[in-house]
């Protein structure tokens, strides 16, 4: 494992100690937790950026036009 030091501002730290505390973990931990759902948010949003650039907008209309134009059935409402 590895340490980072922070410089939070007051504000900052004191936000992020009442949502530990609320969440009963210790602020080191619920700090690090949070940065790891924050660097997975930014790797998902890298992934579907790729995604769309390989894009076919005329192979997805191709698709869709397959695609009945009927109301859907009762229990899909």
């Amino acid at each position: 494992m590895t340490t980072l030091a922070l410089h939070l501002d007051d504000l900052s730290f004191d936000e992020l100690s009442r949502l530990a505390a609320a969440a009963h973990q210790p602020v080191d931990a619920f700090a690090a937790s949070a940065l790891r759902e924050a660097v997975a948010a930014y790797r998902d949003r890298e992934y579907l950026a790729a995604r769309a650039a390989r894009a076919d907008e005329a192979a997805f209309t191709a698709v869709l036009a397959k695609v009945p134009d009927v109301e859907p059935d009762p229990q899909d409402r």
